[in-house]
């Protein structure tokens, strides 16, 4: 009897869980019928010339296409729009957002434009000083940023044709794929090393939108981790990484009739289990084996969530807003060239292919390349006293709230986050909006090394978080 008690008190429980996201809307705020609409669009660059990656070496070519995948949210009163790249990292938004509001209608401040952080991937978007902007680390061409924000554009005005009315659900799971990225030895101090022993998220996050038959239209998946498992000498092709994969796995899984888009969560100290660069799973004979396992790995894991979050709705208090919030920049001490270092990361510095300068990646040989960035655009370095705007956003749907922060975060500001938030389920997107570098919470600001960081001690955890949690809050009034 004691164990029939409680069998029932734990099924009690669970329904409970389920229904937090489907629960009515709490002090008095209005819930509508929501509607969605969603597409992916190809945006594998048509012509490689001009596009590196984070290794700053030239593409040699395509082995999977690359793509822009909209989701649009509209309750009659509120929109909001999330749109997933599959690229390494956006710049500042602002202009496309707003050319977005005037052409498609969606108020600027309530759309998340993030990239999946694909290192075998190009970048999109204007330089950031002091961050993706240094030299070494160029921008796309001007015609790949062109099509890349067209391609956005049209994706969202074909999600708004294609609104339909559904219903949403929320679950999570866990999947082992990341692993601490920082660890501490006395000889070294704090470096970048797979620890195993350190702190990693396993949770992953899943959205489903379902129409009114009740058959999935489409997945919003959220995870901590770098995709950045391919980045070796022997691989300079783009490709979907662990995040491309886990979205194509998961879209096959329905024969594309689903959309699924991937968001990197609070990633900063998160990096792939198995990951070619550290030896892991270096296969020459199956080169893309770490992406094809932990792409698998994940969208299995996704497919478990969806089929066991039965509870939806389609009543939602649909809430959205962003604002951006100026905090003072990390100045970098002078470059110091550290055995071991890789260019361009904790401790190192990266050099323009083929300048001979130390750390650089020496470019491959052929015809001389067009300068990625005019020189005219790139950006002076940070001096003290500089500020920075770190892009937040804000997309409440019930009881769930989805952040977007402009940078890598690292993984205990999502957990102040969530210990100050007003709501249940939390997640949040980061590299959104803009890619303003590095973001550690305040005690681990000294495991990325001096030159690792974007922001001062002391002020991006707070701006974050404080400034979020006023979001979330002003949307109960």
């Amino acid at each position: 009897m004691r164990v029939m008690k409680g069998l029932k008190l734990s099924f009690a429980i669970a329904v409970c869980a389920c229904l937090m996201l489907t629960a009515l809307p709490m002090h008095g705020a209005e819930s509508h019928a929501l509607q969605v609409g969603v597409i992916k669009i190809d945006i594998t660059p048509k012509d490689l010339t001009g596009l590196v990656g984070i290794p700053n070496r030239p593409f040699s070519a395509i082995h999977e296409p690359l793509y822009a995948r909209a989701l649009m949210l509209d309750n009659g009163a509120v929109k909001a729009a999330i749109v997933a790249v599959d690229l390494v990292e956006v710049g500042d938004t602002t202009l496309l957002r707003q050319r977005i509001e005037k052409e498609v209608g969606i108020p600027a401040g309530n759309i998340i434009i993030n990239a999946s952080h694909d290192h075998s991937a190009p970048r999109s978007g204007p330089p950031t000083p002091g961050t993706s902007s240094a030299a070494g680390r160029p921008y796309a061409t001007p015609e790949y940023v062109k099509q890349v924000e067209d391609s956005v554009v049209e994706a969202l005005k074909q999600a708004k044709a294609g609104l339909q009315p559904a219903k949403v659900g929320y679950g999570t799971g866990k999947v082992d794929v990341s692993v601490q990225r920082y660890g501490y030895t006395p000889e070294r101090g704090w470096r970048e090393n797979t620890n195993e022993e350190g702190f990693s998220d396993k949770t992953l996050a899943v959205v489903k939108f379902v129409n009114a038959a009740g058959d999935p239209i489409a997945i919003l998946m959220n995870y901590a981790v770098h995709s950045n498992s391919m980045t070796g000498v022997f691989n300079n092709t783009i490709h979907g990484d662990i995040a491309g994969n886990a979205e194509k796995f998961v879209e096959n899984q329905y024969k594309g009739k689903v959309v699924a888009l991937w968001s990197m969560g609070a990633a900063a100290d998160e990096y792939p289990k198995f990951n070619e660069d550290m030896g892991q799973l270096d296969d020459k004979a199956s080169p893309y084996a770490p992406v094809e396992i932990m792409g698998s790995m994940l969208g299995g894991e996704v497919m478990k969530v969806v089929k066991r979050t039965t509870e939806t709705t389609d009543a939602v208090t649909l809430y959205a807003a962003g604002r951006a919030v100026p905090c003072e920049m990390n100045v970098k001490p002078p470059v110091q060239n550290t055995p071991g270092a890789a260019p361009g990361g904790p401790g190192g510095s990266a050099a323009p292919a083929g300048t001979g300068a130390p750390g650089a990646q020496a470019a491959p040989a052929g015809p001389p390349r067009p300068p990625t960035v005019p020189a005219k655009h790139l950006l002076p370095d940070p001096q003290v006293g500089d500020k920075l705007d770190i892009h937040l956003s804000l997309i409440r749907i019930n009881q769930l709230t989805i952040s977007g922060v402009s940078g890598e975060v690292g993984s205990q500001i999502l957990v102040h986050l969530k210990q100050v938030s007003p709501f249940p389920n939390n997640l949040m997107i980061t590299l959104s909006n803009d890619r303003a570098g590095y973001i550690p919470d305040d005690a681990g600001w000294d495991h990325q090394g001096p030159g690792g960081q974007a922001f001062v001690r002391g002020c991006a955890e707070k701006a974050i978080v404080n400034n979020l949690a006023e979001m979330m809050n002003q949307s109960l009034k």
